[in-house]
C-alpha cells in the first residue's frame, strides 16, 4: 500500500516544496539582537486573501489575521495596526495563524509580520514557543527591566 501511494505520488507531477532550517532554536539573546520588539499578542482574527504573482508563478494565498494589544511587552512598542501574515505556497515552511493562539512576536517596526517554521515570530504552544518565553521573561529579569 505504502509503494502504490508513492508511486501515484511520483507520478501526479504535483509541486511540492520543502523546508529547512537550524534545528537550533533561538535563544532571548538572539530574539534581543535580531528583533526591534518583542511582545507577546493574541491573534483576533484572519482572513485568507490572493497575493500578488510575478509573471512567471501563479499567485498564491496568503493568511493575514490582526493582533490584540499585548499581554507582555519585552522590547520596543506595539504598533497599532500590526499583523501576522503568511503565504500559502505549497511549502512545509508556512505555518497557518490561528485565531484565539497568542504569538511570541518578533516585529522589526513594520505592520506585516511573517509566520513560518523558522521565523522568530512562532505561536506560544509550539515549537518551544512556551521555553522560549521563559528565556525571554529570565532575560528580562537579568538586565533589571
Amino acid at each position: 500500500m505504502k509503494l502504490f501511494i508513492i508511486i501515484i505520488l511520483l507520478l501526479s507531477g504535483a509541486n511540492t516544496y520543502a523546508c529547512s532550517c537550524d534545528d537550533k532554536k533561538p535563544i532571548a539573546e538572539e530574539y534581543f539582537e535580531q528583533c526591534e520588539q518583542i511582545f507577546v499578542a493574541r491573534l483576533v482574527d484572519g482572513k485568507y486573501m490572493e497575493a500578488q504573482s510575478s509573471e512567471n508563478e501563479s499567485p498564491f494565498p496568503i493568511v493575514k489575521g490582526s493582533l490584540s494589544e499585548p499581554s507582555e511587552i519585552f522590547k520596543g512598542k506595539f504598533l497599532v495596526g500590526q499583523h501576522l501574515e503568511t503565504g500559502m505556497a505549497g511549502t512545509s515552511c508556512e505555518s497557518t495563524p490561528v485565531v484565539g493562539e497568542e504569538y511570541l512576536v518578533c516585529g522589526n517596526g513594520e505592520s506585516s509580520i511573517s509566520v513560518a517554521q523558522c521565523d522568530f515570530t512562532l505561536p506560544l504552544n509550539w515549537n518551544s514557543g512556551g521555553d522560549i518565553l521563559k528565556l525571554l521573561r529570565a532575560h528580562k529579569v537579568k538586565l533589571g527591566k
